[in-house]
């Protein structure tokens, strides 16, 4: 199902990113190739989103059930693509209904914050009704 999820979101945004870029370098070639699900960007602004197949809650003390690895890999897209607008999109549910909006911690020194928004999408509307939320 995620595929299928990711796949109709992609039909809908700018492109799909392709640039070949990775966490780091061993012997001077790149190792842990970062690829993001979707890149769309703005006049103004260039965003960076990853679409999960997971439910998420409403329970605070737990995250949302955001996983913290999921977080480790949107933080890792901001420094190493030089984006600070990130973006996950997990289907909404009865427990999921509205946007969740974070600010990473920024010891690394950037001009700007880098923000995250966790975002619902409706699989039962028009994806391309619903992307206006992702921006």
């Amino acid at each position: 199902m995620r595929g299928i999820f990711l796949l109709n979101i992609k039909k809908k945004l700018a492109k799909t990113f392709f640039q070949k870029l990775f966490l780091a370098k061993h012997k001077n070639e790149g190792i842990f190739r970062l690829k993001p699900d979707i890149y769309a960007e703005t006049s103004s602004k260039k965003y960076i989103m990853d679409a999960k197949w997971k439910i998420l809650n409403s329970d605070k003390n737990k995250n949302y059930g955001i996983s913290q690895n999921d977080m480790y890999q949107l933080l890792s897209y901001a420094v190493v693509y030089g984006c600070n607008e990130l973006r996950l999109l997990y289907p909404k549910s009865k427990d999921f209904k509205r946007i969740l909006e974070f600010e990473y911690n920024n010891s690394i020194n950037y001009k700007e914050k880098i923000s995250l928004k966790i975002i619902p999408i409706d699989l039962e509307r028009n994806i391309a009704d619903q992307i206006g939320f992702l921006l």
